[in-house]
């Protein structure tokens, strides 16, 4: 009776030990190819929303601070200037947080912005993710606020229909990357890159 109770115990120990051992050769052999795929893709939204820039150099020197995670400085190799700054934040929406990328000239003006991870819910928030949302950034300057408002004035972004948390979260991320460029960025108080 014991030998009954003995042996399946000792199946289900060897199985659970080759299926970990499987899972961690797995893990070995895929993470690497998606660390490059993953710096590819936040290289390629770079590029699109900073497209005068052809070099990115990643900021240094920096604590993640009012949701501002990481910051990276364009440079134009025709003269090896500066022309502007990614700077990656992240803010809570409805079903989670929004990470999100804002090109920021060195005018103070938005380039772009696009969001690189959220969990909204489908068909509304989720909806942050299009043009006719994203594409109100664009040319804009300081703080934004969100109005339901058909015609937005210069600081405003009007809302997504149903989804005003959401549009609430995106406009938070930017106005926070906004206030770090100016703090710090904009005038040098960090260094720009390695």
């Amino acid at each position: 009776m014991t030998t009954d109770i003995i042996k399946p115990g000792i199946v289900l120990c060897i199985i659970t030990v080759i299926a970990a051992i499987l899972l961690g050769t797995v893990y070995e052999i895929t993470k690497e190819p998606i660390a490059r795929q993953q710096l590819e893709t936040r290289n390629s939204a770079m590029r699109e929303l900073l497209p005068s820039a052809t070099d990115f150099h990643e900021g240094s020197a920096f604590a993640p601070e009012n949701g501002v995670t990481s910051y990276f400085q364009g440079v134009s190799s025709a003269d090896n200037s500066v022309v502007g700054y990614v700077i990656g934040c992240s803010s809570i929406g409805y079903s989670g947080n929004i990470d999100l990328l804002v090109a920021i000239d060195m005018n103070n003006m938005i380039q772009g912005i696009k969001i690189v991870k959220q969990t909204e819910t489908p068909g509304l928030g989720s909806l942050a993710v299009l043009p006719k949302f994203t594409d109100q950034f664009k040319n804009k300057t300081g703080e934004l606020v969100v109005t339901k408002k058909d015609s937005p004035k210069d600081n405003e972004v009007e809302a997504i229909t149903a989804s005003t948390i959401t549009s609430k979260a995106v406009v938070s991320g930017v106005n926070a990357a906004t206030e770090f460029f100016e703090s710090n960025l904009l005038n040098g108080n960090l260094e720009g890159g390695n």
